[in-house]
């Protein structure tokens, strides 16, 4: 059933903070972080970021927030470290379900139009129910994807970034190749150790990224601030370029070529 009202306003409101959170994080990441995500990824190429689709930038900047950086910790708890003292009422929320997050493969069970979708963890197993109103309206059930989410509510979670669609192929490939090498057994449970789910998001992403999922994948959370025109994407081997006078991807509101292409370049903190 749907949602009750008052959760569908927590939602909105969690959102909201989400995406403000989300903006300020993505700033603490200097050019090496950038660099570093799109070599892990496979998209840098000479100092230069390929993607498939202008998209995929939300792909990249959910990576460089969540992957743990040569201190050991992720540029998210770094900043929660940080921000010991939550100026917003919603922060408190939100940091915990951000330390508490976790990427997976999930499958649609249900669908909710307009609210969002019942969910099945392919790796735990666990349900629930995923909150993304734009979600619920372009997929359908039986649909997996990989993606990372937000416990911000007993009743619910909220994606972040971006979910990758796995095609059959795709899927056969992580349960059958992927799966095997991550999985330990203890006590006659196999499971996936914490430790290695970095890693192994590194591969899933990589992966679908380098068998042409960017052209179908759906984005909720990162997001840019509006600009007054499309980008302009320049071709390159049936992939795209983020043009040099385009906003910048990151959601700072300057052109590219001033902002995170600058960093990529010279490693200089932003």
């Amino acid at each position: 059933m749907p949602l009750e009202s008052e959760l569908r306003n927590l939602y909105r409101r969690l959102r909201k903070r989400s995406m403000e959170l989300n903006k300020e994080i993505i700033h603490t990441l200097t050019g090496e972080d950038i660099k570093r995500g799109g070599a892990a990824l496979g998209i840098l190429q000479k100092d230069t970021l390929i993607f498939d689709s202008e998209d995929m930038t939300s792909i990249l900047m959910d990576y460089c927030l969540f992957q743990p950086g040569k201190n050991g910790k992720s540029k998210v708890q770094s900043y929660i470290e940080a921000h010991t003292e939550p100026e917003h009422l919603d922060d408190r929320v939100l940091f915990n379900a951000m330390l508490g997050s976790r990427y997976s493969l999930f499958s649609v069970t249900q669908i909710e139009r307009g609210y969002g979708v019942n969910s099945k963890d392919v790796f735990r197993g666990d349900q629930g129910f995923i909150m993304d109103i734009k979600f619920s309206k372009s997929t359908i059930s039986g649909m997996v994807y990989a993606g990372r989410l937000l416990p911000v509510h007993e009743r619910f979670s909220m994606s972040t970034g971006a979910f990758l669609p796995l095609d059959r192929s795709a899927l056969t490939w992580v349960m059958d190749d992927l799966l095997p090498r991550y999985l330990t057994s203890r006590g006659g449970n196999a499971y996936i150790p914490l430790k290695r789910y970095p890693e192994m998001e590194t591969e899933i992403i990589k992966y679908l990224i380098s068998h042409g999922v960017a052209e179908r994948f759906e984005t909720s959370n990162i997001t840019r601030k509006p600009s007054s025109g499309q980008p302009n994407l320049e071709h390159k081997a049936h992939s795209v370029q983020i043009g040099r006078n385009a906003p910048c991807p990151c959601g700072s509101g300057k052109k590219y070529k001033k902002c995170c292409l600058r960093l990529a370049r010279q490693g200089l903190p932003n």
